[in-house]
């Protein structure tokens, strides 16, 4: 991300942890352009060097991408950049644990983004039955989309992740136009809508450790948000048992039977299942342990 703005790459600093080394030193956010800045403690880890830097006059401006979003009250940001004289570069080792924290997300995100599509669908139905429905469940499924496209949008744009495979689930997708018209209620925001998200990556086990840092608060937030998931999809089909009957008939043939009343009734069945991902040029999904073991024997 704002590759134009950083054009030089150092390829001898990719993956670095950038450490300050004095006093509030700034940490700006995002791009030059956005002329927006923090200041930091000694010793102070800010994030991941990317490799990619701009010369003004003689100082040097490296990018880095932060471990977490962060949010200056106007904008979100998951980049921002450095100058080196303020900064030091420390190695990250492996982390074993990498695999499982993403293998999670992409996880967790699916059953999210099946959940949001279901519920936004029920919503629907309901608000055209005129049945009442909380204020309090429409801002969480908000909520919940909002906080699945940061973390989609986070794996598709880190520079330490490659190989990405979009994909919709089959069946639930035929809801997208309604969660997007959800997502688009003047009442609650404005936001663009992702029903194909990233659902196969691959890293090489040098940036193990990179991606620990990077992703461990992201794995932290999708466990947390599966559950309100969760709850949120059995309180909508508890709310109207007709527009339950309308979900499962629109979805008959398309998604087993088993895998939406686990959905709609909270008994846990509805994460056991496997529902087919489409996208251009493949069906299915692979996550990221297959994914490794085919690149390493090839």
């Amino acid at each position: 991300m704002y590759e134009s703005d950083f054009p030089i790459i150092n390829e001898n600093c990719i993956g670095y942890a950038s450490i300050s080394t004095k006093d509030k030193a700034l940490v700006y956010l995002a791009n030059p352009a956005y002329k927006k800045a923090f200041t930091v403690s000694t010793g102070k880890r800010v994030g991941i060097y990317t490799g990619r830097y701009f010369k003004q006059d003689s100082l040097y401006f490296l990018q880095i991408e932060f471990e977490a979003y962060l949010n200056d009250g106007t904008e979100t940001h998951k980049f921002g950049f450095v100058q080196n004289d303020f900064f030091t570069a420390e190695k990250v080792g492996q982390n074993g644990t990498a695999n499982q924290i993403i293998n999670g997300i992409l996880s967790n995100n699916k059953t999210i983004l099946e959940n949001n599509l279901l519920c936004a669908a029920l919503i629907d139905k309901m608000d055209v039955a005129n049945v009442d429905i909380p204020d309090d469940y429409r801002k969480q499924l908000y909520s919940l989309q909002t906080e699945l496209q940061k973390r989609n949008d986070h794996l598709n744009d880190s520079v330490f992740i490659s190989k990405k495979e979009l994909a919709t689930p089959q069946g639930f997708n035929q809801y997208g136009p309604t969660l997007t018209n959800f997502m688009n209620d003047p009442g609650l925001g404005i936001a663009p809508v992702v029903i194909y998200i990233v659902v196969s990556v691959v890293f090489g086990m040098l940036v193990s450790g990179i991606i620990y840092l990077l992703f461990k608060k992201d794995y932290t937030d999708s466990k947390s948000h599966l559950v309100i998931s969760q709850d949120l999809t059995k309180a909508l089909a508890t709310l109207s048992p007709e527009a339950k009957a309308e979900v499962i008939k629109d979805l008959e043939g398309q998604v087993d039977a088993a895998y939406i009343a686990g959905k709609t009734e909270g008994s846990g069945s509805g994460i056991l299942k496997t529902v087919s991902y489409v996208a251009a040029g493949f069906i299915g999904f692979t996550l990221i342990d297959k994914a490794l073991t085919k690149r390493q024997t090839s």
